[in-house]
């Protein structure tokens, strides 16, 4: 008989609460879910009170995110699986450290998968260590670029930039929740300046985000489908490294 898993749910999104406590009826017997929870605050008042064995944890939410209440919580006598909308830094982090997440809407093989992974490390006693996370985490939030604008400098962290475009002597730098900015800047600068971060060229015109990519094809020419939709094309030069750096990362079609 399988082990029953006491699960709580902490999500801003009253709908996102309730789909995701359908699915688990329907796709996962064994989880139990004792209290759900909308916000980090509430969470971690939930989570004290009831003590589960399992934490379905929204990444982002108001005020304060899903890590923020991880690491208020000192004593984590549970396993987490991370929920979110966004394909952004914080599941890059997760992926290095192995860490399981869904991406909404929930898939129910992944979250049949995730729940059994858990389940496993629950019945082996084996608590996740979250700390090698929280320096991943902190390590990607604190890449940051300066451009110059016309009344001074804009600071922006590397995680709010889907890619950037070359334009003659300026670059077109497009961002995740803002207008593109056109600065007087060349991509070569950039490429000189952003060595050893997750911001690689992958043609003569475009750099992008390795953390924003959503697809690889080598169909019609090789090119990247980035989170926003927007396609860019692989040169031939950069195609072995291009696959090198993006694999085990996203899917290859």
């Amino acid at each position: 008989m399988k082990q029953q898993l006491r699960a709580v749910i902490v999500d801003d999104e009253l709908e996102a609460q309730k789909g995701l406590r359908s699915i688990l009826g329907i796709f996962c017997s064994t989880v139990e879910v004792v209290g759900t929870a909308e916000s980090a605050k509430g969470g971690v008042e939930l989570i004290l009170q009831t003590k589960p064995d399992l934490v379905f944890l929204d990444i982002e939410m108001p005020h304060s995110n899903g890590f923020d209440l991880l690491e208020t919580i000192g004593d984590r006598a549970f396993e987490t699986i991370f929920v979110t909308a966004y394909s952004q830094y914080a599941i890059e982090a997760i992926r290095v450290n192995a860490m399981d997440y869904l991406l909404k809407p929930i898939d129910p093989d992944d979250l049949i998968r995730a729940v059994e992974n858990a389940g496993k490390r629950i019945a082996e006693k084996k608590n996740t260590d979250y700390s090698a996370l929280f320096e991943t985490l902190k390590k990607s939030q604190n890449e940051r670029i300066s451009i110059p604008t016309k009344t001074g400098t804009r600071y922006l962290d590397l995680a709010e930039i889907v890619r950037i475009e070359s334009s003659n002597n300026y670059s077109n730098i497009i961002l995740t929740e803002e207008k593109p900015m056109l600065v007087s800047r060349t991509l070569k600068s950039f490429e000189t300046t952003l060595t050893e971060t997750d911001m690689v060229r992958v043609h003569q015109r475009h750099m992008i985000n390795l953390n924003r990519v959503k697809e690889y094809s080598k169909a019609d020419g090789s090119h990247l489908i980035m989170d926003n939709g927007d396609r860019v094309p692989v040169s031939r030069a950069n195609r072995k490294s291009t696959e090198e750096l993006l694999k085990g990362r996203i899917r290859t079609v």
